[in-house]
């Protein structure tokens, strides 16, 4: 599968939804997120590496929200979320490489980011988790949804592809279990994850590890860390998908 049908707007929502990884992974994120808003008021809230607008829908009609930005880099999922959102007078879409629109915006009360961190280059990660710091107002929020592998010692090695194939083998394994009728093609969508992370194209996989150094680096300090996927096993390594509730210094 070439990446630019792979990263089209309606591929990307059919494997979501079909994914029960990744429905547990929005869940949990949107309860976090709606706990933090409860605590507000005319919040300013960012979505950030937005996508289709997913990672939003759980959280922007909550009433403390007095406008809520999503920024993305695909033109295709910009125009998907502004129809999806039409109705949402509170929330608007840009086109842009998210480390250069958060370092021209600022002081935001909360930061959305639902499956982010993984596509920003592993050589950039560090640098973008200093931007979300400087995006943010003091004390402000970041709320991560992550799909977290296996400690690595550093990308694109052998422990690296190993802990990619062991996450998605799980995930897919999970998703024919509890999806009896799951289509080919949606495995097939599964499958590219894979590819594109060890070829260190789109999907840059991060660990625990390496995860929480770099925003604590950036002047983060981690407020909370819930499992929301698998439920009933430990992962090797510890691997699955986590929120993580962070707190800027």
């Amino acid at each position: 599968m070439d990446v630019e049908t792979y990263l089209t707007p309606e591929n990307y929502e059919i494997e979501e939804w079909s994914r029960p990884d990744e429905m547990a992974m929005f869940n949990h994120f949107w309860t976090e997120a709606q706990t933090i808003l409860d605590t507000l008021c005319n919040a300013r809230v960012a979505d950030i590496c937005c996508g289709t607008g997913m990672s939003m829908l759980g959280v922007v009609s909550h009433p403390n929200i007095a406008s809520i930005s999503g920024v993305d880099i695909d033109q295709k999922n910009v125009d998907f979320a502004r129809k999806r959102y039409k109705a949402f007078g509170k929330s608007k879409f840009e086109c842009a490489d998210a480390q250069a629109w958060l370092s021209s915006n600022d002081g935001f009360d909360l930061l959305l980011l639902s499956s982010a961190y993984h596509h920003i280059e592993h050589t950039r990660q560090g640098a973008f988790a200093s931007k979300l710091a400087r995006a943010l107002r003091p004390g402000g929020y970041a709320v991560f949804g992550e799909n977290i592998v296996a400690d690595f010692p550093s990308p694109l090695s052998s422990d690296y592809n190993t802990a990619v194939r062991e996450f998605y083998k799980a995930a897919k394994a999970d998703a024919k279990g509890r999806r009896p009728d799951i289509s080919g093609y949606i495995l097939e969508l599964i499958d590219e994850n894979v590819t594109l992370a060890l070829k260190g194209e789109v999907e840059f996989k991060v660990c625990d590890q390496h995860f929480q150094a770099e925003l604590t680096s950036a002047g983060f300090t981690l407020v909370k860390k819930t499992k929301a996927w698998p439920m009933d096993r430990d992962l090797s390594g510890k691997a699955g998908n986590y929120i993580y509730v962070f707190q800027k210094n």
